[in-house]
């Protein structure tokens, strides 16, 4: 929201920050929204007293007499320190940011509005179970009980945009599920990138850029000998190739499905994670779970921490504002992480339009239907109300007339070109299927998950979960462990998943869904331990999941770790969490340094006194991503540059572009290509003569050593170091603003790892080597303790001025927790106390 922010929040702030009594009057206007955390309040909408006790984190601990009770205390304390973050994501969801900030968000509406989140909430709302409905309901109540105390004395993000928060409804916490399955939704990207590549080249030429699965990598469910080491899983989910011919396509809608998600401070794709879980050794009955997502970091942070407690209840962990469960954590029987399935759960469908009739469509070769219709009218700030019309097939609303919307260029009665963008969308528009337009209750799953307390009572809870698709890692107090994957599959056609689909060829459409129990568990294998870090689900699976698996170094890390301990312990796992060590880096380094190292012997002219030095600290590199390493930020920097020589000559700026946006894809595929030495890919198109690997890892080493003097500026090598490079900054979404961002934003400071490293930190090929996402919080639950574990980048408030919106940084940044005990009772250390009565009326 860059822009915007420079036209109205900053304006307001840069006004308020130089006006005579402007410091005090800042602090007050931001300050007069932080929580009451101690004494009494009357509210409507509760049958008993609700309990918020909170310790020195502001972490709270609900307590209350009846889940639905509990549920009130959850949205209360939500709105306490996220009803910006609440409102903003609701707003977002909705299509109504142009409400609040004007025309430069109308872009933004038109896209969600045409994905249809709200649309979407409202029918599940509607579908799912009356229990589900109740936790939903009474939530909002509690949110908006806070609301109606605090119409005044709202956070001062309400107050720099001059406007109130409506009343939540239940169906709204629907509509920040569905945003939550969207952002991981990259297939959408990947699609529409891949699908250009076969529309300029051929299909074979795109099937080459979808990368496969080594098959010595560990899987989550397999517990098998995988093969020999060197080879790799053919299957990419499709087998019919030589039939396959793509249609016209062009795929630049995915360039405004970026632009949505950044506008929302979605800057990152390595939407990953990584959890396990270990059964102690001998008769100890104990297991432990470790868990930490990878998102985007933002302030106020993804996450909010809360022990939640009612006599069917007693769960502590994380829980995400918007919702009423804790999401990641444990009870009193169990403990459960989650980590993304990667699954591939959309596709896009060119659909062939009736140019004779502007209102019909192709549903076969021969035989026509009429779009559904829909207007709806978007109200912008300080202007006139945008009125768009919605085109719709069987499938969902055209997408691409969202990014004709934003390019009116593409659609002018003077672009008649014959060919490129213009003419396809005379001829052809994309709708798309979802997963997440399929009728679920997560909330009812994660409404038994919360009261399970064995492994087939998990199972039963999230035999309906579907979206996000999730791999649910279990522990429990009687030392067993597991992992099930939940989700929703498309039953795919005949069409190459990884490519777009003919809409009018119904072979190619979805045939229905793999419901979660087709998907497979493993329960207590014969290794003490269970894992997951978005790798391959099963070898084993007749039908395509995915192909976007997110680099399989982090699970050979912790499959090595975890095989070489005989005794673990929370301690171990606060280790392991920060592990640097990349097993990709292991795997690349000795071929780089080899090609390196053979021209270093017969052309040592080739090679300045830095150069040397450099390959001689990646000769003696341990592969540790760690800030202060030189060689990490050798190897990174050299990484760039090689994925850049290899591929950009071939596909050019914008392709190149599409194809390094969601960064596992070049991650993977230059590892792939580089023990093939005579891969065509790396031989330069643009020349006469013919690359092999070796040369073109040169000149990438010559330009990587050339940009680290630059972005060092130092010729000693061993003095360079990663986080010079690396960093990472939290952004508020006022951070844009001079002004503001050393008051909302937090960093920039130095940072470990890359996103093949156990502590991620994903950076983007088409612009290094800032950090783009990271692990979003920690979790740790030793099932023989009292406490859980957690952290957060930030805090537990999202509101600037409170002494509870960053007191967790330097304990994230160097592997610390905060404790939760998990006594059902009052603990001392929460010494805050906010006593939540009925209204008469209601006891």
């Amino acid at each position: 929201m860059r822009r915007v922010f420079k036209t109205t929040a900053g304006i307001v702030f840069a006004a308020l920050i130089l006006i005579g009594a402007g410091s005090w009057f800042v602090i007050n206007l931001a300050t007069r929204s932080l929580p009451l955390r101690d004494g009494e309040t009357t509210v409507e909408g509760i049958r008993d007293s609700v309990h918020i006790h909170r310790n020195r984190y502001g972490i709270p601990h609900i307590i209350a007499a009846s889940d639905e009770d509990l549920f009130f205390g959850v949205g209360y304390a939500h709105a306490q320190d996220r009803m910006w973050q609440l409102d903003l994501g609701r707003r977002y969801g909705q299509g109504r940011l142009a409400e609040i900030l004007g025309r430069d968000a109308l872009d933004v509406d038109v896209f969600t509005r045409h994905v249809d989140f709200a649309g979407t909430a409202a029918r599940l709302y509607r579908f799912i179970s009356d229990d589900s409905r109740m936790a939903l309901d009474a939530y909002a109540r509690g949110v908006n009980a806070w609301l109606a105390e605090h119409r005044e004395r709202l956070p001062f993000e309400f107050d720099a945009l001059g406007y109130e928060p409506e009343d939540w409804k239940g169906e709204h916490s629907l509509i920040l599920g569905r945003l939550m399955s969207w952002e991981m939704c990259l297939s959408f990207w990947t699609d529409a990138a891949l699908g250009e590549v076969a529309a300029r080249y051929g299909s074979g030429i795109a099937e080459e850029l979808i990368p496969r699965w080594p098959a010595d990598a560990p899987t989550v469910t397999d517990v098998d000998n995988p093969p020999a080491s060197g080879t790799l899983t053919n299957k990419i989910g499709f087998e019919k190739t030589p039939q396959y011919t793509p249609p016209e396509f062009d795929g630049a809608v995915a360039e405004t499905w970026q632009y949505v998600r950044e506008y929302y401070g979605i800057k990152g794709t390595a939407a990953g994670s990584n959890s396990w879980a270990v059964r102690a050794a001998g008769n100890d009955k104990r297991a432990i779970l470790a868990n930490d997502p990878h998102l985007t970091l933002m302030m106020p942070p993804r996450w909010y921490q809360a022990h939640l407690t009612s006599p069917g209840i007693n769960a502590a962990g994380l829980t995400i504002p918007g919702l009423p469960f804790v999401v990641v954590g444990r009870n009193d029987a169990i403990a459960w992480g989650v980590t993304n399935i990667m699954l591939d759960d959309c596709d896009l469908f060119v659909e062939k339009l009736d140019t004779s009739n502007r209102r019909r469509y192709y549903i076969s070769e021969s035989e026509t239907a009429e779009f559904k219709f829909r207007t709806d009218t978007i109200q912008v700030k300080d202007s006139i109300p945008a009125v768009i019309r919605i085109r719709s097939t069987e499938r969902s609303a055209l997408i691409s007339d969202a990014h004709l919307f934003r390019h009116p260029e593409l659609v002018m009665t003077e672009a008649r070109a014959d060919t490129g963008a213009a003419a396809f969308y005379r001829r052809k528009a994309l709708s798309f299927r979802w997963t997440g337009y399929e009728m679920s209750d997560e909330i009812l799953a994660m409404y038994r998950l919360q009261k399970a307390h064995n492994w087939d009572r998990f199972l039963r809870a999230l035999s309906i979960f579907t979206t996000p698709a999730l791999n649910f890692s279990y522990a429990d107090t009687a030392g067993n462990v597991g992992v099930a994957p939940a989700a929703n599959v498309p039953r795919r056609g005949s069409n190459n998943p990884n490519l777009p689909a003919r809409g009018w060829v119904a072979e190619e459409d979805w045939q229905g869904m793999h419901p979660p129990t087709d998907l497979p568990h493993l329960y207590n294998p014969e290794r003490p331990y269970v894992f997951s870090a978005n790798n391959l689900t099963s070898r084993k699976l007749p039908f395509h999941v995915s192909a976007l698996w997110e680099p399989s170094s982090r699970a050979r890390r912790i499959d090595e770790l975890l095989s070489q301990l005989d005794i673990y312990t929370a301690a171990d796992v606060s280790f392991m969490q920060m592990d640097l060590i990349s097993p990709h880096a292991r795997e690349l380094t000795p071929i780089l340094t080899r090609a390196l190292s053979d021209s270093l012997i017969a052309e040592t002219r080739d090679y300045d006194e830095t150069e040397r030095a450099a390959i001689t600290l990646l000769n003696q590199w341990d592969y540790s991503m760690h800030s202060g390493s030189a060689a990490a930020a050798i190897f990174n920097v050299l990484l760039e540059r090689l994925v850049y020589e290899t591929f950009h000559d071939e596909l050019g700026d914008q392709l190149y572009y599409k194809l390094t946006f969601v960064s596992n894809v070049p991650m993977r595929l230059i590892l792939q290509f580089a023990h093939e030495a005579d891969n065509p890919w790396f031989d330069d198109r643009r020349t006469l003569e013919k690359e092999e690997r070796d040369a073109i890892i040169r000149r990438a080493f010559h330009a990587a050593i050339k940009q680290l003097r630059q972005d060092m500026d130092s010729d000693d090598a061993p003095s360079w170091n990663w986080g010079a490079i690396h960093q990472v900054e939290v952004p508020h979404l006022f951070g844009e603003q001079a002004a503001m961002r050393t008051l909302v934003n937090i960093g920039p400071f130095p940072a470990d790892g890359n996103v093949t490293t156990i502590n991620n930190s994903e950076w983007r090929f088409y612009d290094p080597y800032t950090v783009r996402t990271a692990t979003s919080m920690r979790f740790v639950a030793d099932m023989r303790d009292s406490v859980v574990r957690t952290i957060l980048p930030g805090g537990n408030s999202g509101q600037a001025l409170s002494p509870h919106y960053a007191n967790q940084m330097q304990l994230w940044r160097t592997g610390g927790f905060a404790t939760i005990p998990m006594s059902r009772s009052h603990h001392p250390g929460f010494d805050e106390t906010l006593h939540l009565v009925p209204a008469r009326d209601e006891r």
